[in-house]
């Protein structure tokens, strides 16, 4: 009977949990290091003990340290102004290392390709991340792919995005110990978790439109909280969730909350500063180069009295 090799379907792939992934700082600063004579001394520094066990975690940090040094190379090139300048930089040596680390990106990966690869080998490629020192963020190589042609265009990749978008992260259920919450996880795919993103935005937009044109009638005599009803928490509770996006996206979701908060025990009323539109005199305030230039007109201009066979006219 044959023995089982690494290229075979049939082999146990050991857990990528219980191996110790090497840190990428100390990788990349021998790459840095290499002049471009010794540029076939590169596929044996990206070997790390702890990971020849493991091919789809040796090509994953074989290629992140690969991408991580071709992205400093595309860094060092300073712009150049002149043509003759931009030219000779064009074939100069960085030029040079970017070629060579492409050469041996595209060999890594089509080594990797070239034996059987499960989605578990794939995903593990593409989406294990390593740190560059102990306190570095977290990479993936998928980070890095839209930086390469190669990899951006190959289509193994392309299909394990959909698969990763329509069906989430891989789950091999027989290795969970938790299996309630690797279902969820299983469950919760990355085209769901979209779909609710932009229906809590949809419904946000509905509920303060709906509270803009609606607003609530200030009585003269309330209690505390009377007017914070169903529509005014559902738009605090979406404001909050919405927070949790990048600055730029949550901003008016921020300003929404605030507007709320600030009001609370009540709501804000369209009498008041949150509803009321800037008044002339604050529009003048913001715009003093108009009122210059209004000045300026009627100083230039003044105005003339009108004499009376005028009067006469237009009465």
């Amino acid at each position: 009977m044959a023995l089982l090799t690494e290229e075979s379907a049939l082999l146990g792939v050991e857990d990528v949990a219980s191996i110790q992934l090497p840190l990428l700082h100390n990788y990349l600063s021998r790459l840095v290091s290499l002049t471009l004579e010794e540029k076939d001394q590169i596929p044996n520094i990206l070997r790390p003990d702890q990971l020849t066990s493991n091919r789809a975690l040796l090509a994953s940090f074989s290629l992140l340290v690969l991408l991580l040094f071709r992205e400093k190379k595309l860094r060092e090139q300073s712009p150049r102004n002149s043509p003759w300048d931009t030219w000779k930089h064009e074939i100069s040596t960085e030029v040079e290392w970017i070629q060579v680390i492409d050469a041996n990106i595209e060999q890594v990966w089509t080594s990797f390709l070239a034996s059987f690869c499960s989605t578990r080998d794939i995903e593990t490629v593409l989406w294990t991340e390593f740190r560059i020192d102990e306190k570095g963020k977290p990479l993936p190589v998928v980070d890095f792919v839209r930086s390469h042609p190669i990899l951006l265009n190959h289509r193994v990749i392309e299909l394990s995005m959909k698969i990763r978008w329509k069906q989430g992260p891989f789950v091999d259920h027989s290795r969970s110990q938790k299996y309630l919450t690797s279902r969820y996880d299983a469950l919760c795919t990355p085209w769901l978790y979209h779909f609710f993103d932009l229906a809590s935005q949809l419904a946000f937009l509905f509920l303060l439109v709906s509270y803009v044109l609606k607003p609530p009638r200030p009585a003269l005599y309330s209690q505390p909280l009377e007017y914070v009803g169903s529509r005014e928490i559902m738009i605090m509770i979406l404001s909050v969730s919405a927070i949790l996006h990048s600055w730029t996206t949550s901003l008016p979701f921020v300003l929404t909350l605030l507007a709320f908060l600030l009001k609370l025990p009540s709501v804000p009323f369209p009498q008041e500063f949150h509803f009321r539109p800037p008044s002339p005199e604050s529009q003048s305030a913001h715009y003093p180069v108009t009122r210059r230039l209004r000045s300026h007109s009627t100083s230039t201009f003044p105005a003339r009295e009108m004499s009376p066979s005028c009067h006469a006219h237009y009465s």
